[in-house]
Parts: C-alpha cells; structure tokens; sequence
C-alpha cells in the first residue's frame, strides 16, 4: 500500500471516528 493511499484511508476513518466521538485514527 502506498503512503497516499494509506494516508487517504486514515482520513477517511479519522473523520468517521471522530464523529462517533473517538479520538483514535482508526
């Protein structure tokens, strides 16, 4: 996996856990 993909799927699933109210990235 290369690191732009791997970036864009931490901000995906940072955005989605902090609107469940989580602070962890994943």
């Amino acid at each position: 996996m290369t690191s732009s993909s791997f970036g864009h799927l931490v901000g995906l699933h940072g955005r989605l856990l902090e609107g469940h109210g989580n602070g962890e990235i994943w």
